[in-house]
């Protein structure tokens, strides 16, 4: 639609949701970055509807909870929707996460959507625990006072701090209220947030189960994404329908259907779920302020991935070192939660403390090692091919070969399709076979000319270009934008030319790779 790319407003909505180039190859893994938006826009807009018939105090409270149970209309279908899509809430952030973990989509060059994604998830959390407290039964009570009393761990100011956070000497009618506040105001401050995170995904683009780039391969989101989003939206919706109205219940905890009683502490205090993996690294550790600042840097620990993770190579694909610890460090986390459930005894103690020296080993040891591991097997199987004294490389071989195993320069090369073609950065002769060189980010590997059997021609210094010469580098002035710096002034081969133009044809027969909107990625 025309309209779509004149108006200024919605020329906006055109850019993320319609023209986005997104990679051709991304899975349903993705399509949990839609269902979270989905969930933040359902979680304000029935907050907001609970919030007008809900009392922020300690006496009305549990009593204004029950009124909108059983007398608001529909009253009960509000509630058990906003509980409930907390829940389903964190199953798609923790899914998420764990895909971002799997195809290392914290690496460079999105950084920055990773701290912000980070920072999101350490205030859903916070939010879910205010929005924990406020119908204030056994288990709002006893958990507001257990997690608010971990700041008096800190020197010094730590009794101060707690009484300023109660408003007295206990969990009170002036506590509810400050929570109440704080959890109707940070959602939107995530919303702000949410905002952040997609303008930084907006600059390079989403990342891609290979892990390499993907400039030469991209589609319109919409309708390839689109309507492979509303698949996983469907499916969600039949899940969430089953829960709301078959098992309301389920997900939460039965004490809390007990009004609050400062005199009856219930047998176990645990959170909910989504948070019982944090809470059971909080408990193994005997120390009160090591155990808070260990709960603390268990999310913010996150943050360091970027900089720990000392791999060349993108993506899991070619890494089974970190395929195996990452489903292990997953089977980890699930055992956390369970023993956040548990009560204090043994043998839970010593499960938990092992399973919590596990999760920051895999941060700060298991993923820095394997990461200098993988980089000397990917620097042995690339002398192992280039020593080969045919100086021939095989197609089976070539598809082995991953873009990190060139990666030093982060230049890219284009989307060709080349039989026997002299590229002055790396020279590859193929034999008998054409090979599809995906647009990949290439290195400058020192490969002597005798090693490949390939000779480079000089080319004729101080010699003026004839018309037919300037016609070619205007013909083939776009190609630049593939080729690494050290190749773009670089006059292209007879063979090199066919093959731009083969891929000129197949770029530009697609309408969806030459929108204006896309002009920032493709330059054609």
């Amino acid at each position: 639609m025309r309209i779509l790319k004149t108006n200024p407003v919605l020329t906006i909505f055109n850019s993320y949701l319609v023209d986005s180039p997104s990679p051709s190859t991304i899975s349903y893994l993705w399509n949990f970055g839609s269902l979270l938006g989905l969930c933040l826009v359902a979680q304000i807009v029935t907050g907001i509807l609970v919030s007008m018939h809900y009392q922020g105090s300690a006496n009305e409270g549990f009593m204004s909870v029950e009124h909108i149970m059983r007398d608001v209309n529909d009253g009960w279908l509000l509630r058990m929707c906003h509980a409930n899509m907390a829940s389903f809430f964190f199953i798609a952030v923790y899914l998420h996460i764990g895909r971002g973990l799997y195809y290392g989509s914290y690496r460079s060059p999105r950084i920055g959507v990773w701290v912000i994604g980070t920072i999101i998830f350490f205030l859903m959390m916070a939010t879910a625990f205010l929005g924990y407290v406020l119908p204030f039964g056994q288990m709002s009570l006893w958990g507001a006072t257990v997690i608010t009393n971990l700041l008096s761990a800190i020197p010094w100011l730590g009794k101060s701090l707690v009484e300023f956070v109660w408003g007295g000497f206990s969990v009170n009618s002036a506590t509810i209220n400050r929570f109440f506040s704080l959890h109707f105001t940070l959602p939107f401050i995530l919303a702000a947030l949410v905002a952040g995170h997609l303008l930084y995904l907006h600059i390079n683009g989403s990342s891609n189960p290979v892990g390499t780039t993907s400039n030469a391969d991209r589609i319109a989101f919409h309708p390839y994404f689109s309507f492979k989003d509303l698949i996983t939206v469907y499916l969600f919706f039949v899940l969430f329908t089953a829960i709301v109205f078959y098992m309301p219940d389920k997900l939460g905890h039965s004490d809390n259907y007990i009004e609050a009683n400062s005199m009856q502490t219930p047998a176990s205090i645990v959170p909910e779920w989504y948070l019982l993996p944090f809470y059971a690294i909080l408990r193994s550790i005997p120390n009160k302020l090591l155990g808070v600042i260990s709960m603390f840097v268990a999310i913010l620990i996150l943050l360091l991935l970027p900089f720990t993770d000392t791999s060349n190579i993108k993506g899991s694909s070619h890494k089974p070192l970190y395929i195996i610890s990452f489903w292990i460090f997953s089977l980890n986390f699930l055992v956390l939660m369970w023993l956040g459930s548990c009560h204090v005894e043994p043998p839970f103690i010593l499960a938990g403390q092992i399973a919590t020296i596990y999760y920051f080993t895999h941060y700060l040891v298991i993923i820095p090692v394997f990461g200098i591991i993988d980089n000397v097997l990917s620097i042995l199987g690339i002398s192992s091919i280039f020593n080969n004294p045919g100086g021939k490389l095989e197609t089976t071989n070539l598809s082995k070969l991953n873009e990190e195993n060139y990666s030093v320069n982060k230049e890219n090369y284009g989307n060709v399709q080349s039989k026997n073609i002299n590229y002055s950065v790396v020279d590859i002769a193929i034999n008998k076979s054409k090979f599809n060189v995906n647009k990949t980010k290439s290195t400058i590997l020192n490969v002597e000319k005798s090693k490949l059997g390939k000779s480079k021609k000089e080319e004729p210094k101080n010699e003026k270009p004839s018309d037919s010469e300037k016609n070619d580098d205007e013909e083939f002035e776009w190609t630049k934008f593939f080729r690494p710096k050290e190749d773009r002034d670089r006059k292209l081969t007879e063979a090199e030319k066919k093959v731009w133009r083969k891929t000129k044809k197949v770029i530009l027969e697609d309408d969806s790779l030459i929108e204006p909107t896309m002009s920032r990625t493709w330059h054609i």
